[in-house]
C-alpha cells in the first residue's frame, strides 16, 4: 500500500498517487527457466516513482528470498556486494508446484525500505535465494541488457542477467526478461508557486519643463 502522507513527502505538491504496478507477466510462452538469482533494471520515466513492493514467482516454497538494490543499472556490478543494499528478506509461499496446468501464483515481498527512484534515472534490482540452489523464475528467451522488456506510463521494465551462485557470482552470457511484477507509487512534482505578483505601474511621463 502507498504510504499516508507524512513529513516525508514534505518536497511534495501532495500525497503519492497510485498504488500503480508494471507486470512482465510470467514465462514468456510458457517457457521458464530457473537459476540462483536474477538481475533487471527498472526506470521511473517522467516522475519520482516510489518502489513499495516486488511480486515474483519462486521455484521452491517455503525458501528464504532477499531483495537487493542499487542507484543505476545492474551492469558491471553483479559481483561488487558493496554496491547493493538488501530492502527484503522473507520465505517464500508458493514453489513450482503452484505454476503447473496453467497456473501462476506470484510470492510478494513488500520492502522493507520503499525506494524513491528520481525521474529519468535506473533502479537496479537483484532477487535471490542464497541457501537453495535455484530462486526465482524468468523468461527462457534471449533479450539485449537493458531493452525494455515491459513498461507503462511511469515506469519501465528492462531486461537483466541471472546467475547460479551467490557472491560472487557466475553470470549468464546472455540477457533474460525477468517475470514478476513492480508495484509503486507516483511522487508529484512541488506545486507551482500560487503567489500572484504585484501589479507593475505604468511608466509615469515627466511633464515637459517650461
Amino acid at each position: 500500500p502507498v504510504p499516508t502522507c507524512s513529513p516525508d513527502f514534505s518536497a511534495y505538491s501532495a500525497c503519492p498517487l497510485g498504488p500503480y504496478d508494471v507486470d512482465a507477466g510470467f514465462c514468456m510462452n510458457g517457457s521458464c527457466a530457473l537459476a540462483k538469482g536474477m538481475f533487471f533494471d527498472i526506470t521511473a520515466k517522467t516522475d519520482d516513482l516510489l518502489i513499495t513492493a516486488l511480486h515474483y514467482y519462486a521455484y521452491q516454497s517455503n525458501t528464504l528470498h532477499e531483495i537487493w538494490t542499487k542507484a543505476g543499472s545492474h551492469d558491471g556490478y553483479e559481483g561488487n556486494q558493496a554496491a547493493w543494499t538488501l530492502v527484503d528478506s522473507h520465505t517464500s509461499i508458493h514453489g513450482w508446484e503452484d505454476h503447473s496446468g496453467g497456473n501462476s501464483m506470484e510470492d510478494t515481498a513488500t520492502l522493507q525500505t520503499f525506494i524513491t527512484v528520481p525521474a529519468g534515472s535506473t533502479q537496479a534490482f537483484f532477487i535471490t535465494s542464497p541457501g537453495a540452489a535455484y530462486g526465482a523464475l524468468f523468461s527462457n528467451a534471449n533479450a539485449e541488457v537493458g531493452a525494455v522488456q515491459t513498461e507503462d506510463d511511469y515506469l519501465q521494465i528492462r531486461n537483466g542477467k541471472f546467475t547460479n551462485s551467490y557472491w560472487p557470482y557466475s553470470l549468464s552470457s546472455s540477457a533474460y526478461p525477468w517475470a514478476g511484477r513492480i508495484e509503486y507509487a507516483v511522487l508529484q512534482a512541488p506545486a507551482a508557486s500560487s503567489v500572484t505578483p504585484a501589479p507593475v505601474p505604468d511608466p509615469v511621463t515627466p511633464a515637459p519643463v517650461p
